[in-house]
């Protein structure tokens, strides 16, 4: 079995090909400044922070970075290398779902509705239309409301 040091030789982040791993690649300096800051901290005010420790607390991290990025992904595995093949092998199952009008039954109208928010509050708008049947276009409307909520919009 390979130590942590050896591992990092081989393994050097950095010489990676970003693929899906880009989305997790971006984060590893950071992940890296955060456990030597720790380290940093812990060996300063008396406490032992061993380099095996701050290397497996960087892999911890990027395990759960994954699962959260990914977690679609199922059994992510623990060691570098092989999280970063998983990421480079996998390719994403896309769904989809075609969406079309329908018109309303003979004598009905229907409504169709939609608003927007520029912001959480944020400036917003909505509009609507009605139409017969016959794809009759009745009424239509739409407005700003100034600053409102999406839910409101």
């Amino acid at each position: 079995m390979l130590s942590v040091r050896n591992e990092i030789e081989q393994d050097i982040w950095w010489q990676v090909k970003a693929g899906n791993s880009k989305q997790v690649l971006k984060d590893v300096p950071t992940i890296i400044m955060w456990e030597l800051w720790k380290r940093r901290n812990a060996i300063r005010h008396g406490k032992g922070y061993t380099f095996n420790r701050m290397s497996y607390q960087c892999h911890l991290i990027i395990f759960q970075l994954i699962k959260v990025k990914f977690p679609w992904i199922k059994a992510v595995p623990h060691q570098w290398r092989d999280m970063v093949e998983k990421l480079q092998i996998y390719k994403p199952t896309l769904y989809f779902h075609i969406v079309s009008w329908k018109l309303p039954e003979e004598g009905w109208v229907k409504c169709n509705t939609d608003g927007a928010s520029r912001g959480n509050p944020g400036l917003s708008t909505y509009g609507f239309c009605i139409r017969n049947s016959d794809e009759d276009l009745i009424y239509a409307e739409s407005q700003n409301i100034g600053v409102a909520t999406n839910m409101e919009a």
